[in-house]
């Protein structure tokens, strides 16, 4: 990924129209470079608000039906992003047959997606209304289908649509059932799961699951700072992430959306949620190119 999609990105961000073909929406309009001057008659009836663009115009899409209700999916191949690297899915197979470091080859989820081939994974991403159990109303996938990768967005348009929403994730999840996760294990499959109970929605249940937070950790952890996805994306894989929205602000951003109808400042969620798929693609194949290196003994001590 060059410069090219972080000012993408960044554009998206600040809620300018994007330019080209693979945006995610035709953003927020473009403000004139002048205000006309108004009469009297118009001063006397005042402004009226415009009212908001519909979804579809910032996020195209469609209406996915479940057992549970509707949802709303996005769905386009990641190529469509300017600077994106399009040997990604070529790069990701490679890792999978090659002989992998030790420890990727004693883990079940790297076992459970090597047996099955690269198009039986999904990397997951949630995003949430908060934590201790609050409703889900966002999660990203990044996929592959013979050599191409897809990104595919399922949204709950209100909170009435987090069951339904659930039961799409359970779905995708019955036909590529190993998922890759950044400290998934810990938080996205078991607020999933708790969801799931607390709606009676059907539950997600992979055969095989690689959390990259603990691979990462053992690789890097004594090198950097912390292990935190933006870290890493930033000294392993050298870019750093410009016109990112704060998590903190994520959960107020879709409350403001449900009450206003307003999707334009979802953009830089879903601009978040795709720069967290793709670097966690990106992470998966340095992963799997770099051994655990040998613990550092302390001066004076005997050799083992």
């Amino acid at each position: 990924m060059t410069d090219s999609l972080h000012e993408r990105l960044g554009a998206l961000a600040r809620g300018g129209r994007p330019t080209g073909n693979g945006g995610l929406g035709a953003g927020a309009p473009s403000m004139p470079g002048s205000t006309p001057s108004m009469g009297v008659a118009a001063l006397s009836v005042g402004r009226r608000r415009r009212p908001p663009p519909d979804l579809a115009d910032i996020l195209p899409g469609e209406e996915l039906r479940t057992d549970r209700g509707v949802c709303w999916r996005h769905e386009r191949p990641l190529d469509h992003w300017p600077g994106v690297d399009e040997s990604l899915a070529e790069r990701l197979n490679s890792a999978l047959v090659d002989p992998p470091p030790d420890d990727l080859a004693r883990d079940a989820g790297w076992g459970a997606w090597r047996e099955r081939g690269l198009d039986s994974a999904l990397f997951l991403d949630l995003e949430t209304t908060g934590l201790a159990a609050m409703p889900v109303f966002l999660c990203g996938l990044l996929s592959c289908h013979r050599g191409e990768m897809t990104f595919r967005l399922l949204l709950a348009r209100d909170y009435s649509e987090e069951a339904a929403l659930l039961s799409a994730v359970a779905e995708e999840l019955s036909r590529r059932p190993v998922v890759v996760t950044f400290n998934g294990k810990s938080y996205d499959l078991p607020y999933l799961a708790e969801r799931a109970g607390r709606l009676k929605a059907p539950p997600s249940r992979p055969v095989g699951h690689l959390d990259l937070l603990h691979v990462a950790r053992r690789r890097w952890a004594t090198r950097l700072p912390d292990c935190r996805l933006k870290t890493l994306e930033w000294h392993v894989l050298g870019r750093r992430r410009g016109g990112d929205i704060d998590g903190a602000e994520i959960p107020d951003t879709y409350h403001r959306f449900v009450r206003d109808r307003d999707p334009r400042p979802l953009v830089r969620v879903m601009a978040h949620n795709l720069h967290d798929l793709y670097t966690l693609a990106e992470l998966t194949v340095r992963a799997a190119r770099t051994s655990v290196p040998a613990p550092t003994l302390p001066p004076g001590s005997p050799d083992i």
